[in-house]
């Protein structure tokens, strides 16, 4: 699985990376919580109570959503603070200086370590380390961790990055950040079981040539 040739080019991390803000777009799952007093009292969107479940809605193909009491609201193209800065504006004409929490449920990451099933891991925010990833999957189990690809992008022309985890050198680059969308895989380290599945078929086919070659020749001295 995501196997590479030995002159595959891999891309090289930048080691200065800066966190790159989510840009809201179209299909985005997005969780929003409205407080009232600029955060001290919790309210719900009809302003009866004092506490509240936080209410999911997905951005359509358009770009808007519709939210409780505001109706259709274009929200694509915004950052998450530039969003939770416009809501505000928008509900204080219900509520005494609101206060707006958003976050995109659907930021995610998928993982696959070595044998076990592949797992999907959500993103909570903007700076979610490779590492962080990898332990919310259950941990490197049963590999050395020599090769863990993150590969990113259009499938079809992707950036692969190349990390060995194995030595505590290696561990420097485990804070590279992940973002929506990026596959990782720590490929599996061989086995016993490995080896001697390669190397049976060799010996099943050299027995094989020898005995046909010891046959032949036995009845060509008869």
């Amino acid at each position: 699985m995501f196997q590479t040739d030995s002159e595959f080019q891999y891309d090289v991390p930048d080691t200065a990376q800066t966190v790159v803000e989510h840009i809201i777009q179209p299909g985005d799952l997005i969780t929003m919580s409205i407080l009232s007093n600029n955060g001290y009292q919790l309210v719900d969107v009809l302003g009866t109570s004092t506490s509240m479940i936080p209410i999911n809605y997905t951005v359509n193909p358009y770009g808007y959503a519709t939210l409780p009491l505001l109706d259709s609201v274009y929200v694509a193209g915004l950052t998450l603070l530039g969003l939770e800065e416009k809501l505000e504006r928008a509900y204080g004409y219900y509520f005494i200086n609101p206060f707006i929490k958003l976050q995109v449920a659907n930021r995610r990451v998928m993982v696959y370590n070595g044998r076990s099933a592949g797992r999907v891991i959500v993103l909570e925010n903007d700076r979610t380390q490779l590492i962080e990833v990898i332990t919310a999957a259950g941990g490197i189990t049963g590999n050395k961790a020599f090769k863990v690809k993150v590969i990113r992008g259009d499938l079809k022309k992707p950036k692969v990055y190349l990390f060995d985890f194995s030595t505590i050198e290696g561990l420097k680059q485990a804070d590279f950040l992940v973002t929506n969308q990026d596959i990782v895989y720590v490929e599996p380290s061989l086995t016993f079981i490995d080896v001697n599945s390669k190397i049976l078929p060799i010996i099943s086919t050299v027995t094989t040539i020898l005995f046909i070659y010891a046959t032949l020749n036995q009845l060509s001295n008869n």
